[in-house]
């Protein structure tokens, strides 16, 4: 009789403990609602390449174009922007359904994308507006606070590994 309780038991902790990875895994998205924020607020909701650059330089930002990504993670055409410093992922896509189906590819709070997993240092934040989807694995409370205006707030702020950056790279 002992060995069949203890059957049932082991049984209920797998259980809980698939369940709960599935939860993990299949939640897919932590979204951010900023609960007093009224998303129309302020923000310019730009949807093209150029005009994200513009509403950067408007907010007193120097940004650089460094290139087309070269192991993108999404298949829009991905250009990396430097952004006083930090390093920002914008992705143009033909269309609004096509931006969100590249949405639809995150998993994991931001760990899973597609078929790729990334371990992120800090943690990433990621921005959809019409058909343009920005990336921004960061801190940077100006740099947050501009890439919200222009594109709204971020669908998902994802996890992040929470290691130190080496050193040299602290305060930048």
């Amino acid at each position: 009789m002992k060995g069949k309780s203890l059957l049932k038991l082991l049984f209920v902790v797998v259980l809980v403990g698939a369940l709960a990875l599935v939860a993990w895994f299949g939640a897919g998205r932590l979204l951010v609602q900023a609960a007093d924020a009224d998303p129309g607020e302020n923000v310019a909701q730009v949807s093209d390449l150029e005009s994200l650059i513009e509403a950067l330089r408007a907010a007193g930002f120097e940004v650089q174009k460094l290139g087309e990504i070269e192991d993108p993670l999404f298949a829009g055409a991905g250009e990396a922007l430097e952004v006083n410093g930090h390093y920002v992922q914008v992705f143009a896509f033909e269309s609004e359904s096509a931006a969100v189906e590249a949405i639809d590819t995150i998993q994991a709070g931001g760990t899973i994308i597609g078929l790729a997993t990334v371990d992120w240092v800090e943690p990433p934040h990621f921005y959809h507006s019409g058909a343009l989807l920005s990336l921004y694995a960061g801190s940077d409370e100006a740099l947050l606070q501009a890439l919200q205006q222009a594109l709204g707030e971020p669908f998902l702020v994802g996890w992040s590994m929470g290691l130190p950056l080496p050193a040299g790279e602290a305060g930048e």
